[in-house]
């Protein structure tokens, strides 16, 4: 729990934010962070903008005052029973003040003082209290009494110096020694280190090493300033006031010491020095303090704050923004203070200036010298609050900026507002109204450049890439058009002016290449285009390499090996000399570079290439996740793409320990943030599974493939139409995985489930679908054919699939065509059922089309299909048609024996057998002899006794049909 969260420095509570979120993907655990404040002005909104896109939910509640009747009348009577309890006061009814109901009773801590005060009144027999500063005036006089009882130096004066050390001590305090002396010095307190002493013995330090503990609770501390000021106007109080009081808060803010300047008749300077340890905590007691006490305001604070008003900003973005908060502020220190307001930014101070903008905006708007300076003031406004995330207030200054813009006719100007108010508009979601202004500003810019071309070229070129980006935030077709007009103005100011439009010339390409990437090489010209624009620019800095690697995307997906091989390794060779001078900055991107750098390597056949690679990736991620573990999900990947590259060259244990480690590194992100890593974890492990089954380990995998279904059913129920094609896929691996190990009735119903999920997609998505449904449906009858099931509807359906879809594109989807109709000849065959030959004969072509235009992978399927066509008209009795198949399996073979004689010599002669006997069969007998005699012949030279004697059999019955052919006589 964060207490006080509004106090905190911005940067501080951002950094605690960001150090809990890290320490959550290190340990797996979930933290929440519980910010408390006193309100939720601006610093909410800061932290909120901060952590947007990122894995951080944040939201928040207005916590109600306590009820004015049952509630504090409840809560009162019990705080005074448990006070009266640990003071020994007799239990009894305890009345309400009569003021409970009271907006000032409104905290709780409130109304337990006024508990306390009625008790304590109670035992010495005084009149209880009844309002808030009564109570307050009360509770601090008997801190006065007990200072006169406890004190060990004479009580003559010593109650008022202990009232003024304990009034330092609430102002600035907890100090170390040293600057609590400081303190006690600078307000004229002495002996320092002997009141020290004294004050810790009424309030002991809570923390080692610090003295000078405030008055608590924070609220009876503030009242201790209040009713110790003059000023305060309650004439009730009990409360001495301290003229010191008006004294000693400058002393101890504003140091000064003497300067002798360079022109001795001037005399003494005084010159400012940096503020003391203390002002932040000082100036936050103050400003808290004047917010239910006027005078402290009045008295105290802007008195300082008119004489320095850079303390404000010293005290702190968070508490500079209290103070433009107080009511009826002192609005001549709020300018002050605004026109020392550094220019650099930063997380606290954008803050401040954000609080102090709203608090003088209206001061400022009503002073304004004109309309053209309000707008200036309203535009001014609306950038400080879009700093901490105000995109309300930013859109609705901005709005009123263009009013006034727009009846001005102030076009450059106009233009200007236009833009940021499409920007501020497109921050809250109203993405319509954003395009609708940016289409306004490019408009104006338009009237602006027909005026005067030269001009206000570059400042339509501007707006047209701003609307190409708000339209491609609503994915409209039209989002390029603006880019491509902005593209050919910037060629043409480039070409005027290079210094000046290069840079915006090269990310315009580099960016509508990037969303042009369907319009294939288009796309690649222009990024292309848009690194050697970069090139020319003398330090082109990270956008170079970036647009690198965004050409070899683009070159990967375009088949341009070659080119994507260059660019990822110049943009890796100049991201590794960027991270020589700011490791920092570009580390992350030169191991992103890196990744893609090996891809391409591994498509090159460079595969030590590629581990080299993707080993310096690992190696970077793992030293980055080690101080931010942000970085954890992409060492996942990195390893993922390891283990991958380690078993291509046979490195499987090293393989193995690669991805069982990426799987370790998504269970602990999954673990802290299921929506976003549980379908990384799925798919890691999935990859782990996969080295486990080709390592000949397919019993190991098990449980982790059914594991990965479990979470995919998981991320199916929550959003289907994401994982319900990752889920069949499992499904479907998962069955065949069981089938390869023999449990046939378990593969039958997992792939059931795979064809069900797939059958719902496809009907949904036909185009899509249909392809997977059809092989998930052929593997489901191969296991089922297997588990000795009817698998004849399955294989049926699946070939009526395919034929739809090799109707409509045959080159994607013949080979689906044959798969199945394989798989649905082969049953009709093992049945002995008629339709087998029809199925072969479709088959059949189908294969030779695909072995036509792809030998190697598809040669051996060929052969299957003639073999069976062959066998299957023979038997049917059509040996004379069974000839055609028979002769095209022997040319074939004789290819392949010609190229690999000691694989394919022994199948040639078995297939030439075969095509004598079928001519002999059908009274060819002279025809057979010429196959039948080239079978004999590679039988003999192979030393295939049992095969010899089966051709030498058969050549005699051929002899004995052809016994008075010349020819035959001359052979024997």
């Amino acid at each position: 729990m964060a207490d006080y969260a509004d106090r905190w420095p911005a940067e501080a509570l951002l950094d605690l934010i960001i150090h809990l979120n890290r320490l959550r993907d290190v340990t797996g655990i979930k933290v929440r962070l519980l910010c408390l404040g006193r309100s939720s002005h601006l610093w909410w909104s800061l932290v909120v903008n901060h952590f947007v896109g990122q894995p951080v939910k944040v939201d928040d509640e207005r916590l109600e005052a306590v009820a004015a009747d049952r509630d504090r009348t409840r809560l009162y009577a019990e705080a005074a029973g448990r006070f009266a309890a640990a003071l020994g006061v007799p239990v009894r009814a305890w009345p309400p003040p009569a003021g409970l109901g009271d907006p000032e009773f409104g905290q709780i801590l409130a109304v337990h003082m006024a508990a306390l005060a009625a008790v304590l009144a109670h035992q010495r027999g005084d009149k209880q209290p009844e309002t808030p500063h009564e109570v307050s005036s009360y509770l601090l006089t008997r801190e006065y009494a007990s200072w006169s009882r406890g004190t060990r130096q004479a009580p003559d004066g010593m109650q008022q110096t202990l009232h003024q050390v304990t009034c330092a001590a609430t102002l600035a305090g907890p100090l170390n020694w040293t600057d609590a002396e400081k303190v006690l010095t600078r307000a004229g307190l002495a002996p320092a280190g002997a009141l020290i002493n004294e004050h810790r013995r009424f309030y002991p330090p809570e923390s080692a090493g610090t003295v000078l503990q405030p008055l608590a609770p924070g609220r009876l501390g503030e009242d201790l300033i209040a009713l110790s000021t003059p000023g305060h106007g309650f004439h009730g109080a009990d409360t001495p006031t301290d003229p010191w009081m008006l004294h000693v808060v400058p002393r101890l803010l504003i140091f000064t010491q003497p300067h002798h300047g360079h022109r001795p008749h001037r005399g003494l300077r005084r010159q400012v020095v940096p503020s003391p340890t203390w002002t932040p905590k000082m100036m936050l007691t103050l400003v808290e303090t004047a917010y239910r006490w006027p005078h402290v305001a009045s008295e105290l604070l802007y008195p300082v704050l008119h004489r320095s008003p850079e303390l404000a900003i010293r005290a702190g973005g968070a508490t500079l923004a209290r103070l433009a908060r107080l009511p009826e502020v002192d609005l001549d220190v709020l300018e002050a203070v605004d026109r020392r307001l550094p220019d650099k930014r930063r997380a606290d101070l954008d803050l401040a200036a954000a609080a102090l903008s709203e608090a003088l905006i209206e001061k400022r708007l009503v002073q304004a010298g004109g309309a053209s300076r309000r707008a200036t003031l309203l535009y001014e406004h609306a950038w400080r609050m879009s700093q901490v995330g105000a995109w309300f207030a930013a859109v609705n200054a901005a709005e009123d900026c263009a009013h006034i813009r727009r009846d001005l006719d102030d076009l450059p100007d106009l233009a200007h507002a236009l833009d940021a108010l499409s920007w501020f508009q497109s921050k809250l979601n109203r993405r319509p109204d954003a395009v609708a202004t940016a289409e306004e500003s490019v408009a104006v810019c338009r009237r602006m450049a027909k005026r005067d071309w030269l001009r206000f070229r570059s400042h339509l070129a501007r707006t047209l890439r701003y609307l190409g980006h708000r339209r491609h935030d609503l994915d409209r077709a039209d989002a390029t058009e603006p880019l491509e007009e902005a593209v050919t103005l910037l060629r043409e100011l480039a070409a005027d002016d290079p210094d000046q439009y290069r840079a915006d010339l090269a990310e315009s390409l580099a960016t509508l290449g990037m969303r042009l990437v369907g319009a294939g090489h288009r796309a690649l010209h222009l990024v292309a285009e848009a690194v050697e624009t970069y090139r020319q620019i003398v330090l082109p800095g990270s956008e170079l390499a970036d647009t690198l690697n965004d050409l070899g995307v683009l070159a990967v997906r375009l088949h341009r090996p070659e080119l994507a091989l260059s660019s990822y390794q110049e943009s890796a060779d100049l991201y590794r000399r960027l991270v020589a001078g700011n490791p920092d900055a570009y580390e992350a991107s030169l191991a992103l570079t890196l990744g893609n750098l090996d891809g391409s390597l591994a498509t090159a056949g460079r595969d030590d290439a590629a581990l080299a690679a993707i080993s310096e990736a690992v190696d970077i991620y793992r030293r980055l996740a080690e101080t931010n573990p942000v970085h954890l999900a992409a060492l996942a990947d990195a390893l993922d793409t390891l283990s991958v590259r380690l078993w291509a060259l046979d490195r499987h244990d090293d393989a193995l320990a690669s991805a069982d480690e990426a799987v370790a590194i998504c269970r602990r992100l999954a673990a802290r943030n299921a929506e976003t890593y549980l379908p990384v974890l799925a798919s890691k492990l999935s990859d782990y599974c996969a080295h486990l089954i080709n390592s000949g380990r397919g019993e190991e995998a098990l449980p982790g493939m059914k594991e990965v279904v479990a979470i995919r059913r998981r991320l199916v129920r929550k959003d289907p139409a994401t994982h319900r094609r990752d889920l069949a896929a499992s499904l479907n691996s998962l069955g065949d995985q069981l089938a390869a190990l023999g449990r046939k009735e378990p593969a039958v119903t997992w792939t059931e489930q795979a064809v069900d999920l797939y059958r719902e997609m496809a009907a949904e998505n036909p185009g899509a679908h249909r392809p997977t449904l059809a092989r998930c449906l052929r593997a489901l009858a191969t296991r089922q054919f297997a588990a000795h099931q009817d698998g004849r509807a399955a294989i049926e359906e699946s070939a009526a699939l395919s034929r739809r879809l090799a109707a409509a594109s045959s080159t994607d989807y013949l080979i689906e065509l044959a798969q199945s109709l394989d798989v649905l000849r082969d049953h009709l065959m093992a049945g002995g059922h008629p339709r087998a030959l029809a199925v072969a004969a479709e088959v059949t072509p189908a294969w030779r089309d695909l072995a036509r235009t792809s030998p190697g992978a598809h040669q051996q399927s060929l052969i299957r299909a003639l073999q069976k066509l062959g066998q299957l008209l023979a038997k049917a009795g059509r040996t004379d048609e069974a000839l055609a198949p028979s002769a095209e399996l022997v040319r074939l073979y004789q290819r392949l024996a010609a190229t690999d004689p000691e694989n394919y010599r022994l199948p040639l002669a078995k297939a030439a057998e075969r095509l004598a006997t079928r001519l002999s069969a059908v009274g060819r007998h002279q025809e057979a002899l010429s196959p039948l005699l080239a079978a004999v012949k590679i039988y003999r030279e192979l030393d295939a006794s049992t095969d010899l004697t089966r051709g030498l059999s058969i050549l005699d019955r051929c002899r004995a049909k052809l016994s008075d052919h010349p020819r035959t006589r001359r052979w024997a």
